[in-house]
């Protein structure tokens, strides 16, 4: 046994149980495709899941009229339904070749390769219930224009959608375009084939690499010219070929597929040839360095041709599909894994197309929620038309405690946060959904449970809530709206715990100095009076700070930013009362390079001073989103959206007196560690600072950290999957269950937003002191601190994903948990870790 204050290895082994959980006979058919009965046939696409556990992909043909369908259907293979049939005629696009994407709005995108009312291709959406079916865009074939759209859509970071086109373009090499997802905005970023060494015929859709950059991969020719691995921005700039495919020497050749993040930052694909002329799987880093072949496929037992993309395991590895190869001689293709370093390479099945087994896997696979890996043959099975198929996977421990719908009335896009009342509650704003598609307020239990909507916004009484609530001493609650009002330009709000109550304390007009679109929420000064900031508005229309009582009187604007002459602008977070009294904030915007600002102010609207310009300088940071807090040192602590040595954002801290600022972390951009800084920061009981990223991670939602107040022991507490909720821009709450609460934007069921809680890791005085065998289990003794609530959670490896809860358990007054662990008789080997309230 080895204990320590974070992890106890239980090295004890079991011979009888030891193997590989992902042996063949895990694999388990769910969906045999048949054209008969016109459910579709053929799928050649990968899948999507929502948190419900159905999957939505596309079949290239069958349905109405053999032309390709648009379905659905449940992990356990219940449920199929087909939401679309593709027709020929009436504009409509047929037989599709790539998977979906769900956006932020909820709904589903997906390119067909030709149809549409030219015939060489078409984008379309539907909500995931099969309504609201349209062609948003159909693609012309003019010169200049892309044609035969390939590959999933992307959604960029504003919130447009991006894709690829195999021909078109002044050259017919293929094009890179955009479109905003109402179907207008359409735009060619990029034309292949300009010069000899340039990239042509993207088959792969498009990965967001970091920020706005956008990466993919190029077919090129049978000969292999053009096979590239490419950059470049959303607007179309800063393109550059990053790898150019030989096919000599074990290199690879003719990438087909859609490149994947790995959790230590670098890309990796596959190639459909080259190696021993049967395909390769490789990485390289996003500037193009770190090209390496991790697995030349054979043309014996081994895989060959692979034309999809990789998925990592919670193991860390990649996982994959073959067109052909295999174990069984008939070269009907594989799934199979290998290590990110090239080692443990491994076919897991071997496809057969009898006995009810499919053939020729075309797609990629997904790893489910549950760990689990799902995929589709494209052919197969008695009646030949492919299948959709299963491999045994593992999960990890990490609890949604509710998810948004956007049906019935619920909320969705929750971007605020949350809030405690002095009862433990919770309450929180959304975006969007409610009774009228326009922001709700709503709270819940720390379990999860007692969810409702409190109100739903009608417009006039204000829309779109970009922040949390204020939980002020009255009880009452106070908020913003960004939107809506008399003058369509945000309210300031009030209402009562349980939803009644709710007034409009004061309409912004963005006359004559006024404010107006407040994005942060409020808080009570020490003088009981209302502060908040808007984001436009003011004398110089770039924003403004003001005050006003909480009954709604003696409303007054203390500041209007000026944007010049070093000044700040457009102050997208709440200011926070420091402790000589004043107020502190930020600018997004603003400052000597236009990076944004750290600013003073009292609260009589006097005293204002720009303590700090961001530079974005190879140390500082830039455009700060955040709020402010006050450390335990006195000093002020934020984050910013970028900047810092890595572009990756950074914590920083200040005196109130504009003195001392020191960046304490810098984050890689789409590093590990996550990047890009939405939200704020919360002080733990144990001294050191708790945050969110917006993004990166190993899960590309982003994470929950820890660091300490003088910048070390930077620790990522979780890291954020579509299943959890991503992008969060909300900062953390402490619940008085001890536990952290925030709320993300989108992810969860529907992609609508989730809110979520977690314990972080437990101080360096928590250990395991005991554990005894029996046929029962492992039972297990923790020495901690007295009457303190502690999560302890067990994996079969130290893989990051891999840790399953085991007890939530109060200690006794001596600081004493006992606890049983029944599954410790289940693996060969067993870890502990222990995680308290901060």
């Amino acid at each position: 046994m080895k204990s320590s204050s974070r992890f106890l290895s239980v090295n004890f082994v079991w011979l009888a149980l030891s193997g590989s959980l992902m042996a063949q006979t895990n694999f388990v058919r769910l969906k045999s495709f048949d054209f008969l009965g016109q459910t579709g046939s053929s799928p050649s696409a990968r899948f999507i899941e929502d948190t419900n556990g159905v999957l939505y992909s596309t079949t290239f043909s069958g349905g109405t009229s053999n032309l390709g369908t648009v379905f659905k259907v449940n992990r356990d293979g219940s449920g199929y339904a087909v939401l679309h049939n593709f027709i020929r005629g009436g504009g409509d696009g047929r037989n599709p070749q790539s998977g979906l994407t769900r956006a932020s709005d909820g709904m589903l995108y997906g390119t067909t390769p030709v149809g549409g009312t030219n015939d060489v291709g078409m984008v379309f959406k539907l909500n995931p219930d099969g309504s609201g079916y349209s062609v948003i865009w159909n693609f012309t074939a003019l010169i200049g224009d892309g044609k035969n759209p390939q590959g999933e859509l992307v959604e960029g970071s504003d919130a447009a959608l991006y894709g690829v086109t195999q021909n078109g373009g002044s050259n017919n090499f293929g094009t890179v375009y955009k479109l905003k997802k109402d179907g207008s905005g359409y735009t060619v970023l990029r034309t292949f084939g300009i010069s000899g060494g340039d990239g042509r015929f993207p088959l792969g859709g498009l990965v967001k690499a970091s920020g706005t950059t956008l990466c993919g991969t190029t077919l090129g020719t049978q000969a292999g010219v053009g096979s590239t691995v490419y950059r470049l921005d959303e607007d179309g700039s800063n393109y550059g070929v990053l790898h150019s495919f030989t096919g000599n020497a074990g290199e690879g050749k003719n990438p087909q597929c859609t490149l994947t993040f790995g959790t230590d930052g670098a890309m990796y694909g596959t190639t459909k040839a080259g190696g021993t002329n049967a395909g390769t799987v490789f990485k390289i880093n996003t500037d193009g360095s770190g090209y390496a072949v991790l697995h030349q496929f054979s043309l014996t037992e081994d895989g060959k041709s692979p034309l999809a993309g990789l998925v990592e395991g919670a193991d860390g590895a990649m996982y994959g599909t073959t067109f052909q190869g295999g174990t069984n001689g008939n070269n009907l293709g594989t799934v199979f894994r290998v290590n990110r370093d090239a080692s443990g390479y491994a076919v897991l099945h071997s496809f057969t197309g009898i006995g009810g087994d499919g053939s020729l896997p075309e797609a990629a696979l997904l790893m489910a929620s549950d760990g689990t890996f799902y995929g589709t043959t494209s052919s197969g099975e008695v009646k030949n038309f492919g299948t959709i198929f299963k491999l045994a996977g593992d999960g990890g421990g990490y609890e949604v405690v509710r998810q948004f719908s956007n049906s019935g009335g619920d909320g969705s896009g929750p971007q605020g946060g949350l809030t405690v009342a002095d009862n433990g509650t919770l309450f929180g704003t959304t975006r969007n959904g409610g009774s009228n598609s326009l922001g709700a307020v709503y709270r819940l239990m720390p379990d999860g449970s007692g969810y409702s909507v409190l109100h739903s916004f009608s417009g006039l009484d204000g829309k779109a809530p970009w922040a949390g609530l204020l939980f002020g001493s009255n009880t009452m609650l106070y908020g913003t709206t960004h939107d809506g009002g008399r003058n369509n330009l945000g309210t300031v709000f009030r209402m009562n715990q349980n939803g009644s109550g709710y007034v409009v304390l004061y309409n912004f007009t963005g006359a004559a100095g006024d404010a107006g679109s407040p994005a942060a929420g409020l808080i009570e000064g020490g003088d009981g009076s209302l502060y908040g900031t808007t984001w436009a508005g003011g004398s110089a229309g770039n924003g403004t700070v003001f005050k006003l009582n909480k009954d709604g009187s003696n409303y007054a604007v203390l500041y209007s930013f000026l944007g010049s002459g070093g000044d700040g602008s457009a102050p997208w977070a709440r200011v926070v009362e420091g402790g000589d009294g004043a107020l502190y904030g930020t600018t997004y915007y603003g400052g000597n390079l236009n990076l944004g600002t750290v600013f003073k102010l009292n609260k009589d609207g006097s005293g204002y001073k720009v303590l700090h310009n961001f530079s974005a300088g190879r140390v500082d940071g830039a455009y700060p989103a955040a709020e402010l807090i006050t450390g335990s040192d006195g000093a002020l602590y934020g984050t910013t959206s970028s900047g810092g040595t890595d572009s990756g954002g950074t914590v920083y801290k200040i005196s109130e007196d504009g003195s001392g600022y020191l960046v304490l972390r810098s984050f890689v951009d789409n590093g590990a560690d996550g990047y890009g800084f939405q939200s704020g920061l919360l002080n733990g009981n144990d001294g050191a600072l708790y945050g969110t990223t917006y993004g990166g991670g190993s899960g590309g939602g982003g994470t929950v950290f820890r660091l300490n107040m003088d910048g070390s022991g930077l620790a990522v507490l979780h890291y954020l999957w579509v299943v959890d909720g991503r992008s969060t821009s909300s900062s953390l709450v402490r619940g008085s269950d001890g536990a952290l609460y925030a709320t993300a934007f989108s992810g969860g069921d529907m992609n609508m937003g989730a809110a979520f809680k977690l314990f972080s890791a437990a101080p360096a005085s928590v250990f395991f002191t005991g554990i005894q065998f029996n046929q029962a289990g492992a039972q297990l003794t923790l020495s901690g601190a007295p009457s303190q609530t502690y999560r302890v959670e067990a994996s079969s490896n130290l893989t990051y994903s891999n840790w399953d809860n085991v007890t939530n358990a109060m200690s006794d007054p001596n600081g004493l948990v006992q606890f049983l662990d029944a599954n410790a008789t289940n693996f060969p080997a067993r870890y502990y870790r222990a995680m308290a309230a901060p």
